[in-house]
């Protein structure tokens, strides 16, 4: 009796794996026939990050030149400085 029961297993489990190769093969068909909905999510977002991307590089010419006129700046009032002190000595 027992070899029958394990032939009886044997069959349940064949079954079991026939079912889930059949439910895998279904499933790699369907995946195959439609265009998966994430690349459509990743176009969206390599879309989004080139926009940033190109967003960050004007944010970073516009630091730049931020930066440049704030040298000029302090120069310029550096030299108004100097010359404030200058007129003091000299009166």
């Amino acid at each position: 009796m027992s070899l029958f029961k394990e032939r009886q297993a044997s069959a349940k489990k064949l079954i079991q794996l026939q079912n889930e190769v059949l439910a895998l093969k279904a499933k790699l068909q369907n995946s195959q026939q439609a265009p998966p909905e994430d690349c459509q999510e990743c176009l969206q977002s390599n879309k989004d990050l080139e926009e940033l991307l190109f967003q960050n590089e004007s944010l970073n010419s516009e630091i730049s030149e931020l930066k440049t006129a704030i040298k000029k700046l302090k120069s310029e009032n550096t030299r108004l400085k100097n010359k404030i002190s200058k007129d003091a000595e000299d009166v």
